[in-house]
């Protein structure tokens, strides 16, 4: 009887060929196999077909009836197929680490292009904070001593916010007031500013404190374009790393 539904299990007539049940097992294999099939049961059902293949091949050999205990040939055959199933598993596993180890790093979120534009845009931010800028004078239109104990201003001019802490009193950041402002000769963002007693102060509000962060980010791009990464983990680490850094500037940008 159990001969009878391994026969079936493949699809074929018990006056089957050799020849024909091979074919039908390789038919039945090749459409459950679990790499190609992704049904839950793909992998049972696939050890089921390999079961019967082994059962029928056996019989038709001559083999069935020398087992003296049908029990042991049972877990026998069912011992084989999960080896055959294992050993297919870890060719798929193969296959699979080699492709990823293989992956380009360029492949993963954007492309080599989208790094090179990215590599350039950094350099410009990264140019506008070295690049000597320009002055102007522009007029305090608030001015508040947030903290007086540590002297914390808080200025506003027609074009900027301004946060500056000091260890002495400074004169001349009052309202209506006139103040030199330094800012980067490209994206304007505030570097420095200089009262009309010629203090200069550097605000705790200014781009440059994150230019280390765009340093970073080109030594990462860097390695995006020109090292050989082993494995696909340091690949998508590096990314990640990058897209962290770039996040961090950004925002901190923003809120300059």
């Amino acid at each position: 009887m159990a001969l009878l539904n391994d026969f079936e299990t493949l699809g074929i007539g018990s006056e089957a060929s050799i020849a024909q049940i091979k074919k039908a097992y390789r038919t039945k294999a090749k459409e459950f196999h679990p790499d190609i099939n992704r049904l839950d049961n793909a992998a049972e059902k696939f050890i089921s077909i390999s079961e019967a293949y082994q059962r029928i091949v056996d019989f038709k050999e001559g083999r069935y009836h020398q087992q003296p205990i049908p029990v042991n040939y049972e877990e026998l055959l069912k011992a084989k197929a999960n080896e055959q199933a294992k050993m297919r598993y870890r060719e798929w596993k193969q296959k699979l680490d080699e492709e990823e180890r293989n992956r380009s790093i360029h492949e993963i979120f954007w492309n080599k292009r989208a790094t090179l534009i990215l590599l350039l845009i950094t350099i410009i931010f990264l140019s506008d904070q070295i690049v000597p800028g320009r002055f102007r004078s522009e007029k305090i239109i608030k001015a508040t001593l947030i903290d007086e104990d540590k002297l914390y201003y808080h200025l506003e001019t027609t074009n900027h916010k301004i946060e500056i802490e000091s260890n002495v009193e400074i004169n001349g950041l009052e309202l209506n007031n006139w103040i030199i402002i330094g800012e980067t000769p490209l994206l304007h963002s505030l570097k420095n500013l200089t009262t009309l007693q010629n203090k200069s102060f550097t605000p705790e509000n200014i781009v440059g404190n994150f230019t280390p962060a765009l340093i970073i980010n080109i030594i990462l791009l860097l390695l995006n374009i020109y090292f050989p990464f082993k494995t696909y983990h340091q690949k998508l680490w590096i990314k990640t790393l990058l897209i962290i850094c770039t996040l961090y500037y950004l925002v901190s940008f923003l809120q300059a």
